[in-house]
C-alpha cells in the first residue's frame, strides 16, 4: 500500500538521504515542510559536498521527486484531510553557542505543537524521531540540542500514547547536521575544524612554536565516541521499518560496537595532519597558556558525550575506522580573488566625492558599517558565506584620505556622522525598505545613530566586537590606544616628528608582530600580535602620514560620543559578538552595552582576539544565523528583499 510521508523538515545531506531511501523502498508520496530557500541550501550541499558523481545525480534526481510545502493546510487545499500519513521529525536545532538556548527551547516547543496539531487534523498513522544515543548531563541547558531531544522523545511519545498512534524513536549517534562530506563522522569534523583553526592561530603568531612544544591535552575532557557511517545508519533504520511489531512503542538505540576516546582522536589528528605530539594530562594546572587556549576553545564548543543506558532495544552496527587523516601544509590553501558574484558600485555624493561600494548576493539586506581605515578584503570569508542567503552591501569607511572629505581640506576630518550620512545614501541609492545593520569596532556607534534616525529601516543589529566608550566605569575596558589617545594626539599636534612615534604605536603597540622565539614573557601579550597575513588588509591605511593624521582625527572624535542613553532606545533584537581576549574592543564593552539594549543577546568566543571575522569567520557566521533563525528573520519573503 502506498504511504504518504510529511517530514516536518529536511536540513542536511542524511535527512536527504533518508527520505529518498524511504521514497525508493516504499511506494510513497514525501512531502516536506521547507521553502525555496531551503530547496537552494539542499542543492547547494549536495554540489559541494557529494563527491561521487553517481551520488550526486542520485540525490539531486530524488530531491525533485520530494515535494516542499510551507505548511500542513496545503493537505486541506488539496483535498487530502482523510489520506494516511507517516511524520518524519528530525530536529533543526544544532546552536554553535549557549547564546539562543531559551529561544532554541521556544522554537523547539512550537515544533512539537504542530506535529500535536497535524495529529488532531489528520489521520497520522505513525510517528518516527530522530533522537539520539547521548544523553545531555545534568545542568539543564549545558547542551540544549540533546536535552531538546530528550524533552522531544516523551513529547511525541504521549502525543502517540493519548492518540493512540504508533511511535517510533531511532536514536543515532549524529549530533549536528551531516553538511560535510558523504559518510562523514560529524564529530570527527567538528574536532578536526577546531584543531586548525588553533594550529593556524599559533603558527601565525609564534610560526617555530610546535617545533619545540608539545600540546598536552585535559584527560578529564574526554568522551566516548561512536565512529559511524551515514549509509550504515540508514540501512538500519529501513531494516527495522520493515519489521512488523504490534507494540505501540518502539525505541532504538542504534550505535557502535566499538568506541574511541575523543582525546585519542584529538592525538591522531595533531599527529597526522600536522606532525604535532600531544599528551593527556590530568589536571589542569599542567595545562601551559597555549594549551588552555585550545582547552577553552573545545570545551566551549564540543559537547561531552555520555551514552544512555536506559533499556531501548539496542541494535549494533559495525563501528568505522579511524583511518590516518591526510597530511596538511598550512599556508598552502588556495586563495580565492574577492567573493563570487560581488559587484562595485560608485555613488556620487558631494561634487566630484564619490563612495565606492560592495554588493553580493540576493535575500534580506544586511548593511554592514565597518571599522575605521579597515579594507573591504578583511569581509571576504564572512561575505561570502552571508551572500549565500543575504543581500550583503559593505565598503570602507570614507576619511583616510584628504579627497575623500567633503571639503577636501586636511584639517577637517570625517565624523561619525558624516558616516551615517553615507550610509542613507547608499539605502537611498539601493533603495532599501528594511534591512539589517552590522558593524565592526568603530562602526558600533554610527549604526547606532542611523538606528535611532531611522528606526522604521532597522529589522535587527548586530554588533562585532563594538567600541562603545566611553561611559560610565569604562576605563578599565579601554585598549591601550583608547588610554594614550589624547598624549598621542598632543605630540602629533605639537611636533609633527612625533608621527613615527605614533605608527609604531599602531604597528608594535597594539599590533606586534609575530614572535620568532617563545617564552614565558610572550604569554602576556600573544593577543596583541598579527599575524602576517593580515596586516596588508588591516593596516595599510596606516602606513603615510596623511592617513595615521586622519585616522586619529577620527578616533578623537569618535570617542567624544557616549551612546548609554541611545543604547537603550534601540528596540529590535540585537546581537553583541565579542571576543575574550580583544585588546583593541574588550568584550567587557560589549557586554556593558548587551546590558543597556532590552532585547539583546551577548556572546564571548573564548581565546578570541579582535578579528574574529578574519579568525572566526564560521564562528560568526553561525551565531549571526542562529540570530536571524531565532528572532524569525530566517524565511524568505520578510521585507528588505533585494535582487
Amino acid at each position: 500500500m502506498k504511504k504518504n510521508i510529511l517530514f516536518t523538515g529536511i536540513y542536511d545531506l542524511f535527512g536527504l538521504k533518508l527520505a529518498s531511501a524511504l521514497y525508493e523502498q516504499f511506494p510513497s508520496s514525501i512531502y516536506y515542510f521547507g521553502t525555496k530557500e531551503n530547496l537552494k541550501c539542499l542543492n547547494k550541499m549536495i554540489t559541494d559536498s557529494v563527491m561521487s558523481v553517481a551520488e550526486k545525480e542520485y540525490l539531486t534526481a530524488y530531491l525533485k521527486k520530494l515535494t516542499y510545502i510551507e505548511d500542513e493546510t496545503y493537505f486541506t487545499l488539496m483535498g487530502l484531510d482523510d489520506f494516511d500519513l507517516d511524520i518524519w521529525h528530525m530536529d533543526n536545532i544544532y546552536p554553535a553557542t549557549s547564546t539562543y538556548n531559551l529561544k532554541t527551547l521556544n522554537f523547539n516547543k512550537n515544533e512539537i505543537h504542530r506535529i500535536e496539531r497535524i495529529c488532531k487534523a489528520y489521520k497520522v498513522k505513525q510517528i518516527h524521531y530522530l533522537s539520539s544515543i547521548y544523553r545531555s548531563i545534568d545542568d539543564y541547558l549545558s547542551d540544549v540540542a540533546l536535552k531538546i531531544k530528550e524533552m522531544n522523545e516523551e513529547y511525541i511519545l504521549q502525543i502517540c500514547k493519548n492518540q493512540n498512534i504508533k511511535g517510533t524513536i531511532y536514536r543515532t549517534p549524529i549530533i549536528f547536521k551531516q553538511t560535510g562530506r558523504e559518510c562523514e563522522s560529524d564529530y570527527i569534523s567538528l574536532l578536526t575544524k577546531r584543531i586548525d583553526d588553533f594550529v593556524k592561530w599559533i603558527k601565525g603568531r609564534i610560526p617555530n612554536y610546535f617545533d619545540n612544544y608539545k600540546v598536552n591535552l585535559l584527560s578529564k575532557s574526554n568522551s566516548t565516541l561512536h565512529i559511524f557511517d551515514v549509509d550504515s545508519i540508514i540501512e538500519k533504520i529501513l531494516d527495522l521499518e520493515g519489521s512488523v511489531t504490534q507494540d505501540l512503542i518502539e525505541i532504538y538505540h542504534i550505535c557502535t560496537r566499538t568506541k574511541y576516546s575523543t582525546m585519542d582522536i584529538c592525538k591522531k589528528i595533531f599527529k597526522d595532519l600536522y606532525d604535532i605530539d600531544a599528551d593527556l594530562v590530568d589536571d589542569i594546572s599542567k595545562l601551559t597558556a597555549i594549551d588552555k587556549i585550545f582547552h577553552k576553545i573545545y570545551t566551549f564548543h564540543i559537547p561531552y558525550l555520555h551514552e544512555k543506558t536506559d533499556d531501548a532495544k539496542r541494535t549494533d552496527l559495525i563501528a568505522s575506522k579511524i583511518e590516518g587523516f591526510e597530511k596538511r601544509e598550512l599556508g598552502n590553501e588556495e586563495k580565492r580573488d574577492g567573493i563570487s558574484g560581488s559587484h562595485t558600485k560608485i555613488l556620487y555624493m558631494h561634487g566630484d566625492n564619490k563612495l565606492t561600494y560592495h554588493v553580493a548576493g540576493s535575500g534580506q539586506a544586511i548593511l554592514i558599517v565597518n571599522a575605521y581605515g579597515v579594507n573591504t578584503e578583511a569581509w571576504d570569508s564572512l561575505v561570502e558565506l552571508l551572500s549565500q542567503n543575504y543581500y550583503v552591501i559593505y565598503w570602507r569607511s570614507r576619511g583616510l584620505y584628504h579627497d575623500e572629505k567633503k571639503d577636501g581640506k586636511q584639517d577637517s576630518y570625517c565624523g561619525v556622522w558624516d558616516l551615517v550620512e553615507d550610509i542613507e545614501q547608499i539605502v537611498l541609492h539601493e533603495k532599501l525598505s528594511r534591512f539589517h545593520i552590522m558593524s565592526w569596532c568603530s562602526g558600533a556607534k554610527a549604526a547606532i545613530f542611523y538606528n535611532l534616525k531611522h528606526p522604521d529601516h532597522i529589522l535587527s543589529q548586530i554588533f562585532i566586537a563594538g567600541e562603545f566608550a566611553p561611559f560610565t566605569g569604562s576605563e578599565p575596558y579601554h585598549s591601550k590606544f583608547r588610554e594614550n589617545i589624547q598624549l598621542i594626539a598632543d605630540l602629533v599636534q605639537n611636533n609633527e616628528r612625533m608621527l613615527d612615534f605614533y605608527m609604531k604605536i599602531i604597528h608594535k603597540g597594539m599590533f606586534n608582530h609575530p614572535v620568532k622565539e617563545f617564552s614565558s614573557a610572550d604569554e602576556m601579550y600573544i593577543y596583541e600580535i598579527m599575524p602576517e597575513e593580515h596586516r596588508n588588509v588591516l593596516l595599510s591605511p596606516f602606513t603615510s602620514k596623511e592617513t595615521m593624521v586622519n585616522f586619529l582625527m577620527m578616533c578623537m572624535e569618535y570617542y567624544k560620543y557616549d551612546v548609554t542613553e541611545k543604547l537603550k532606545s534601540i528596540k529590535v533584537p540585537t546581537l553583541f559578538i565579542s571576543a575574550e581576549c580583544d585588546q583593541v574592543a574588550p568584550y567587557m564593552q560589549s557586554k556593558w552595552a548587551h546590558s543597556k539594549v532590552g532585547d539583546s543577546s551577548f556572546v564571548c568566543f573564548p581565546s578570541g582576539t579582535h578579528l574574529l571575522i578574519l579568525e572566526r569567520t564560521s564562528d560568526v557566521y553561525d551565531i549571526i544565523m542562529q540570530h536571524m533563525k531565532y528572532n524569525n528573520f530566517s524565511d524568505e519573503g520578510k521585507g528588505g528583499m533585494n535582487p
